[in-house]
Protein backbone atom coordinates (compact mmCIF):
# COMPACT_ATOMS: atom_id res chain seq x y z
CA UNK A 1 0.00 0.00 0.00
CA UNK A 2 1.48 3.04 -1.39
CA UNK A 3 -0.96 5.96 -0.17
CA UNK A 4 -3.49 6.20 3.06
CA UNK A 5 -5.38 9.29 3.83
CA UNK A 6 -7.50 9.32 6.84
CA UNK A 7 -9.75 12.74 7.26
CA UNK A 8 -12.22 12.86 10.33
CA UNK A 9 -14.30 15.78 12.17
CA UNK A 10 -16.51 13.67 14.81
CA UNK A 11 -15.53 13.17 18.00
CA UNK A 12 -16.29 9.57 18.63
CA UNK A 13 -13.69 8.73 16.18
CA UNK A 14 -10.96 9.68 18.82
CA UNK A 15 -9.84 6.51 20.28
CA UNK A 16 -9.71 4.67 17.15
CA UNK A 17 -6.55 7.46 15.68
CA UNK A 18 -3.68 6.08 17.23
CA UNK A 19 -5.20 2.25 15.69
CA UNK A 20 -5.20 3.68 12.19
CA UNK A 21 -1.74 5.58 12.19
CA UNK A 22 0.10 2.62 13.02
CA UNK A 23 -1.78 0.64 10.65
CA UNK A 24 -0.38 2.98 8.10
CA UNK A 25 3.07 2.77 9.64
CA UNK A 26 3.10 -0.79 9.81
CA UNK A 27 2.43 -0.96 5.79
CA UNK A 28 5.12 1.48 5.02
CA UNK A 29 3.05 4.19 3.24
CA UNK A 30 4.71 6.12 0.89
CA UNK A 31 1.47 8.94 1.19
CA UNK A 32 0.38 9.78 4.10
CA UNK A 33 -2.54 12.48 4.74
CA UNK A 34 -3.91 12.74 8.21
CA UNK A 35 -6.68 15.25 8.86
CA UNK A 36 -8.06 15.56 12.67
CA UNK A 37 -10.32 18.05 14.33
CA UNK A 38 -9.73 16.02 17.93
CA UNK A 39 -6.13 13.90 19.12
CA UNK A 40 -6.56 11.71 22.05
CA UNK A 41 -4.38 13.42 23.31
CA UNK A 42 -2.71 16.94 22.96
CA UNK A 43 -0.01 15.50 20.72
CA UNK A 44 0.66 12.98 17.76
CA UNK A 45 1.78 9.48 19.34
CA UNK A 46 5.53 8.96 19.58
CA UNK A 47 5.49 6.84 17.19
CA UNK A 48 3.69 9.19 14.27
CA UNK A 49 7.45 10.41 14.00
CA UNK A 50 9.18 7.24 13.37
CA UNK A 51 8.82 6.73 9.13
CA UNK A 52 11.10 6.82 7.08
CA UNK A 53 9.52 5.68 4.44
CA UNK A 54 6.89 8.44 4.25
CA UNK A 55 7.56 10.77 0.66
CA UNK A 56 4.82 13.10 0.83
CA UNK A 57 2.84 13.79 4.30
CA UNK A 58 0.07 16.37 4.89
CA UNK A 59 -0.88 16.87 8.55
CA UNK A 60 -3.83 19.09 9.68
CA UNK A 61 -4.19 18.64 13.15
CA UNK A 62 -7.18 21.81 14.60
CA UNK A 63 -4.26 23.95 15.97
CA UNK A 64 -2.63 21.19 18.16
CA UNK A 65 1.00 20.91 19.21
CA UNK A 66 3.67 19.23 17.22
CA UNK A 67 6.22 18.21 19.70
CA UNK A 68 8.25 15.95 17.17
CA UNK A 69 10.70 13.67 19.44
CA UNK A 70 14.70 14.27 19.87
CA UNK A 71 15.52 13.05 15.90
CA UNK A 72 12.50 12.20 13.08
CA UNK A 73 13.64 9.85 10.54
CA UNK A 74 11.56 11.31 8.18
CA UNK A 75 14.59 10.40 5.53
CA UNK A 76 12.61 9.64 2.19
CA UNK A 77 10.16 13.22 2.59
CA UNK A 78 10.10 15.32 -0.20
CA UNK A 79 6.81 16.81 -0.11
CA UNK A 80 5.41 18.51 3.56
CA UNK A 81 2.07 20.36 4.22
CA UNK A 82 1.54 21.21 7.42
CA UNK A 83 -2.16 22.89 8.01
CA UNK A 84 -3.71 24.65 11.27
CA UNK A 85 -0.46 23.33 13.21
CA UNK A 86 0.91 24.89 16.24
CA UNK A 87 5.13 25.14 15.11
CA UNK A 88 7.74 26.50 17.47
CA UNK A 89 10.84 27.14 16.17
CA UNK A 90 12.42 24.35 17.57
CA UNK A 91 9.83 21.83 16.74
CA UNK A 92 10.38 23.32 12.95
CA UNK A 93 14.08 23.29 13.54
CA UNK A 94 14.05 18.91 14.49
CA UNK A 95 11.90 18.61 11.90
CA UNK A 96 13.96 20.03 8.87
CA UNK A 97 17.24 18.70 9.89
CA UNK A 98 15.94 15.45 9.97
CA UNK A 99 14.44 15.52 5.83
CA UNK A 100 17.31 15.67 4.20
CA UNK A 101 16.20 15.08 0.60
CA UNK A 102 13.17 17.79 1.16
CA UNK A 103 12.09 19.35 -1.95
CA UNK A 104 8.54 21.53 -1.02
CA UNK A 105 7.34 22.69 2.15
CA UNK A 106 3.45 24.32 2.53
CA UNK A 107 2.11 26.32 5.70
CA UNK A 108 -1.34 26.77 5.88
CA UNK A 109 -2.72 28.40 9.11
CA UNK A 110 -0.25 27.90 11.16
CA UNK A 111 0.95 29.93 13.83
CA UNK A 112 3.51 30.21 17.00
CA UNK A 113 6.23 29.61 14.39
CA UNK A 114 8.99 32.96 14.17
CA UNK A 115 12.09 32.09 12.55
CA UNK A 116 11.65 29.60 9.67
CA UNK A 117 15.54 28.76 9.06
CA UNK A 118 15.75 26.47 5.19
CA UNK A 119 19.61 27.56 4.88
CA UNK A 120 20.29 23.29 5.47
CA UNK A 121 18.04 22.61 3.14
CA UNK A 122 19.63 22.19 0.22
CA UNK A 123 17.01 20.07 -2.16
CA UNK A 124 14.48 22.59 -1.08
CA UNK A 125 12.80 25.07 -4.17
CA UNK A 126 9.20 25.22 -3.31
CA UNK A 127 7.69 26.89 -0.33
CA UNK A 128 4.27 27.92 0.24
CA UNK A 129 2.75 30.16 3.38
CA UNK A 130 -1.04 30.88 3.48
CA UNK A 131 -2.99 32.47 6.54
CA UNK A 132 -0.46 31.75 8.80
CA UNK A 133 0.68 34.03 12.20
CA UNK A 134 4.01 33.31 10.99
CA UNK A 135 7.13 33.27 10.38
CA UNK A 136 8.30 36.60 10.93
CA UNK A 137 11.45 35.83 8.89
CA UNK A 138 12.52 33.38 6.23
CA UNK A 139 15.90 32.05 5.88
CA UNK A 140 15.57 30.16 2.82
CA UNK A 141 18.84 30.52 0.30
CA UNK A 142 17.68 27.50 -1.97
CA UNK A 143 14.10 27.94 -3.01
CA UNK A 144 13.27 28.82 -6.18
CA UNK A 145 9.84 29.87 -5.93
CA UNK A 146 7.62 31.26 -3.09
CA UNK A 147 4.31 32.11 -2.55
CA UNK A 148 3.07 34.30 0.33
CA UNK A 149 -0.83 34.52 0.55
CA UNK A 150 -3.12 36.61 3.36
CA UNK A 151 0.33 36.75 5.86
CA UNK A 152 -0.98 38.29 8.79
CA UNK A 153 2.14 39.48 10.24
CA UNK A 154 5.10 41.34 9.04
CA UNK A 155 7.77 38.95 7.18
CA UNK A 156 11.05 39.82 6.95
CA UNK A 157 12.88 37.75 3.69
CA UNK A 158 16.45 37.42 5.14
CA UNK A 159 17.64 34.97 2.29
CA UNK A 160 15.93 33.70 -0.63
CA UNK A 161 18.90 34.92 -2.77
CA UNK A 162 18.02 31.55 -5.31
CA UNK A 163 14.44 32.79 -5.74
CA UNK A 164 13.39 33.08 -9.60
CA UNK A 165 9.21 32.96 -9.31
CA UNK A 166 7.23 34.98 -6.23
CA UNK A 167 3.26 35.30 -5.60
CA UNK A 168 2.43 37.98 -3.14
CA UNK A 169 -0.90 38.18 -1.65
CA UNK A 170 -2.05 40.47 1.61
CA UNK A 171 -4.31 42.97 2.83
CA UNK A 172 -4.11 45.91 4.17
CA UNK A 173 -7.09 44.59 7.57
CA UNK A 174 -4.84 42.00 8.32
CA UNK A 175 -1.98 44.41 9.41
CA UNK A 176 -3.84 45.53 12.50
CA UNK A 177 -1.48 46.66 14.47
CA UNK A 178 0.58 48.57 11.77
CA UNK A 179 0.43 52.42 10.93
CA UNK A 180 0.19 52.93 7.22
CA UNK A 181 3.86 54.24 7.09
CA UNK A 182 4.94 50.81 8.82
CA UNK A 183 2.71 48.78 6.32
CA UNK A 184 5.10 50.58 3.09
CA UNK A 185 8.55 50.29 5.10
CA UNK A 186 7.24 46.13 5.59
CA UNK A 187 5.93 46.30 1.45
CA UNK A 188 9.32 47.41 0.23
CA UNK A 189 11.48 45.51 2.08
CA UNK A 190 10.21 42.50 0.29
CA UNK A 191 9.82 43.99 -2.95
CA UNK A 192 13.78 45.21 -2.64
CA UNK A 193 14.50 41.61 -1.27
CA UNK A 194 12.54 40.35 -4.62
CA UNK A 195 14.28 42.66 -6.75
CA UNK A 196 16.27 39.94 -9.18
CA UNK A 197 13.42 37.25 -9.63
CA UNK A 198 12.63 37.20 -12.95
CA UNK A 199 8.74 36.16 -12.19
CA UNK A 200 6.32 38.28 -9.67
CA UNK A 201 2.63 38.03 -9.45
CA UNK A 202 0.78 40.24 -6.96
CA UNK A 203 -2.68 40.12 -6.13
CA UNK A 204 -5.18 42.68 -6.25
CA UNK A 205 -5.13 42.54 -2.43
CA UNK A 206 -1.48 43.31 -2.28
CA UNK A 207 -1.77 46.44 -4.73
CA UNK A 208 -4.53 47.79 -2.97
CA UNK A 209 -2.78 47.62 0.33
CA UNK A 210 0.59 48.76 -1.61
CA UNK A 211 -2.17 51.90 -2.99
CA UNK A 212 -3.38 52.90 0.25
CA UNK A 213 0.14 52.79 1.80
CA UNK A 214 1.71 54.72 -0.56
CA UNK A 215 -0.81 57.93 -0.24
CA UNK A 216 0.81 58.38 3.43
CA UNK A 217 4.39 57.16 2.83
CA UNK A 218 7.27 58.75 1.74
CA UNK A 219 9.85 56.13 1.22
CA UNK A 220 12.32 55.56 -2.08
CA UNK A 221 10.90 52.46 -4.41
CA UNK A 222 13.14 50.00 -5.03
CA UNK A 223 13.70 49.34 -9.09
CA UNK A 224 13.17 45.46 -9.93
CA UNK A 225 14.69 43.47 -12.52
CA UNK A 226 11.19 41.32 -13.29
CA UNK A 227 10.90 39.97 -16.69
CA UNK A 228 7.60 38.06 -16.34
CA UNK A 229 4.90 40.25 -13.95
CA UNK A 230 1.65 39.06 -13.41
CA UNK A 231 -0.75 41.71 -11.67
CA UNK A 232 -4.20 40.47 -10.45
CA UNK A 233 -6.65 43.31 -10.75
CA UNK A 234 -10.16 44.06 -10.35
CA UNK A 235 -9.33 47.32 -11.84
CA UNK A 236 -10.32 49.53 -8.93
CA UNK A 237 -9.13 53.16 -8.82
CA UNK A 238 -7.92 52.15 -5.83
CA UNK A 239 -5.53 49.55 -7.10
CA UNK A 240 -4.03 52.03 -9.46
CA UNK A 241 -1.65 53.68 -7.62
CA UNK A 242 0.24 50.36 -6.54
CA UNK A 243 -0.04 49.15 -10.55
CA UNK A 244 1.72 52.42 -11.41
CA UNK A 245 4.19 52.02 -9.37
CA UNK A 246 5.08 48.96 -10.07
CA UNK A 247 5.02 49.43 -13.50
CA UNK A 248 7.41 52.45 -13.10
CA UNK A 249 9.76 50.32 -10.94
CA UNK A 250 9.97 47.33 -13.62
CA UNK A 251 11.55 48.97 -16.69
CA UNK A 252 13.29 45.47 -18.01
CA UNK A 253 9.32 44.05 -18.16
CA UNK A 254 9.16 41.51 -21.38
CA UNK A 255 5.88 40.15 -20.59
CA UNK A 256 3.02 41.78 -18.25
CA UNK A 257 -0.04 39.78 -18.06
CA UNK A 258 -3.28 41.41 -15.95
CA UNK A 259 -5.93 39.35 -14.68
CA UNK A 260 -8.77 41.33 -14.15
CA UNK A 261 -10.82 39.73 -11.93
CA UNK A 262 -14.85 39.66 -11.73
CA UNK A 263 -16.74 38.73 -8.08
CA UNK A 264 -17.76 35.39 -7.69
CA UNK A 265 -16.48 33.98 -11.43
CA UNK A 266 -13.55 31.96 -12.71
CA UNK A 267 -10.96 34.19 -14.80
CA UNK A 268 -10.21 32.91 -18.10
CA UNK A 269 -7.19 33.55 -20.10
CA UNK A 270 -7.90 35.98 -23.70
CA UNK A 271 -4.89 37.80 -25.45
CA UNK A 272 -6.46 41.04 -26.19
CA UNK A 273 -3.42 42.76 -28.10
CA UNK A 274 -0.20 42.50 -28.64
CA UNK A 275 2.25 46.05 -28.40
CA UNK A 276 5.55 46.07 -29.78
CA UNK A 277 8.28 48.46 -27.82
CA UNK A 278 11.57 48.44 -27.87
CA UNK A 279 11.17 45.43 -25.24
CA UNK A 280 7.98 43.97 -26.22
CA UNK A 281 5.31 43.53 -24.04
CA UNK A 282 2.95 40.75 -24.21
CA UNK A 283 -0.83 42.08 -23.01
CA UNK A 284 -3.29 39.19 -21.76
CA UNK A 285 -6.49 40.28 -20.33
CA UNK A 286 -8.14 37.51 -17.75
CA UNK A 287 -11.81 38.57 -17.45
CA UNK A 288 -14.52 36.57 -15.89
CA UNK A 289 -16.62 36.39 -18.56
CA UNK A 290 -17.25 36.02 -22.57
CA UNK A 291 -19.30 38.92 -22.00
CA UNK A 292 -16.70 41.44 -20.84
CA UNK A 293 -14.52 40.79 -24.07
CA UNK A 294 -14.48 42.92 -27.28
CA UNK A 295 -12.40 41.44 -29.78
Amino acid sequence: MKTFHICTRMRQNVPYIDTWIKFAMSRNVENLTLRFDHLPSSNMPEFFYNNSSVEQLSLELHFSPMIPICYVPWTSLKKLSLSSCKLSDECTATILSCCPILESVTLDSCDQLNVLDLSKSQHLTTLEIDQSLGPTQIVAPYIRYLSLTNFKLPCTLVDVSSLTAAILETSLCLFKNLKSEDILVVLLKMLEKLRDVEKLTFSAKFLQTLSLALALGRCPFPSVKVNDLTLETTLSSVEFPGIEKLLQSSPGVKKLTLHVLEPGTVPLLIPIMVCNFHNPLLFYFCLGHFNYCRV
